[in-house]
């Protein structure tokens, strides 16, 4: 609904709330990237990484990261991400697309 402001203060009331910490960091994360403020690109990135140290984090996280690190040209760190991102979701509806950005670059 477009409606960044909203959408934090609930992800904020969930995390100050410690409901499921890695879906939640996942989804402010994704807030952030597709928000695309100043700044929003290293705040994804720390929630994404906060959702990896959860003991639960949905898959999608570590496409995310390495999208953002793809974009910013960090080629190792992104492939290495992607590749998780398989590893953990060997089904996933975008294999190919994720396939052909681990192929770039090389």
């Amino acid at each position: 609904m477009n409606q960044s402001g909203k959408t934090e203060f609930i992800l904020d009331n969930l995390i100050a709330g410690n409901v499921v910490p890695g879906v939640v960091h996942f989804y402010k994360g994704e807030l952030y990237r597709q928000r695309k403020e100043t700044g929003d690109t290293d705040l994804a990135r720390q929630h994404y990484l906060q959702a990896l140290q959860s003991d639960y984090f949905l898959p999608e996280t570590y496409r995310s990261l390495g999208l953002l690190q793809l974009k910013e040209k960090r080629m190792p760190e992104a492939r290495e991400n992607l590749k998780r991102y398989l590893a953990a979701s060997p089904d996933a509806e975008d294999r190919e697309m994720i396939e052909y950005y681990l192929t770039m670059g090389q």
